[in-house]
């Protein structure tokens, strides 16, 4: 894996619904090339897929970062991510913050973020179309009964706003790139961020350890710097069975 795939992996996290073109604007490299290097990242199963991540404060759910021992998915997850360190901290959503306890974790870091006004039904169903097919927007739009355009503009407002966000699924094991979380108590920020989950919780991209350090010098001990070997993005909303109509 050279710098261009390294690259191209850091814009399908910032950009996830570019096509060839923009990327090959991006990365000033020609077409021909970032088409042919994103099939063969595919067939080498470097990427999986893309997924959708929703925001548990889309239902009015509150949600925290927790720390557990051991490889197992909670009913309640949003998103998992399994450590180096040998433990995996799991976003989970929850209405009563005793229930937390049940689960005996290391660490707990709530999220302290709400979503400040009511989405449409149109919004609410167009996520749920979106946790189905979170990329192809020409189908969406064919299914909804929507432009093209009025699809775009509504998943822009979605991902501005931090209520939704479309990753790429990649085996991290196959790149020469480190991907670690920072989780702190208060609000927190990173070089190299590709995924802001919320003031408090960062995800960035380094090339290797001394990076990391070098980016996270002045962070306070109560916070907690982990290394990401595996993540996935669960389907929550199936979960909880709401009648988006």
């Amino acid at each position: 894996m050279d710098d261009l795939d390294k690259r191209l992996i850091l814009q399908l996290f910032l950009n996830p619904r570019a096509g060839v073109r923009e990327l090959s604007t991006r990365l000033e490299a020609p077409r021909t090339t970032i088409h042919y290097r994103f099939i063969r990242l595919i067939r080498n199963e470097v990427i999986k897929g893309f997924s959708l991540y929703v925001s548990p404060s889309v239902l009015g759910f509150s949600h925290a970062f927790i720390i557990y021992k051991g490889n197992y998915t909670l009913p309640n997850s949003v998103i998992n991510f399994k450590c180096i360190e040998g433990f995996t901290i799991s976003q989970i959503f929850y209405k009563d913050y005793l229930s937390l306890t049940e689960i005996n974790p290391i660490r707990v870091f709530p999220v302290k973020e709400s979503i400040p006004y009511s989405l449409s039904k149109f919004d609410l169903n167009l996520i749920k179309e979106l946790s189905k097919n979170p990329i192809n927007i020409r189908e969406l739009a064919f299914k909804l009964k929507r432009s093209v355009k009025s699809i775009r503009r509504h998943i822009d407002f979605l991902e501005r706003n931090g209520i939704i966000k479309v990753l790429p699924i990649i085996d991290l094991g196959k790149i020469d790139l480190l991907f670690y979380a920072v989780l702190s108590e208060e609000p927190v920020s990173v070089p190299n961020e590709i995924w802001r989950i919320s003031d408090n919780v960062k995800i960035a991209i380094a090339s290797n350890l001394e990076e990391i350090k070098r980016n996270t010098e002045g962070i306070k001990e109560r916070s907690l710097i982990t290394i990401k070997s595996e993540y996935y993005v669960n389907n929550w909303i199936d979960v909880v069975q709401i009648n988006w109509t």
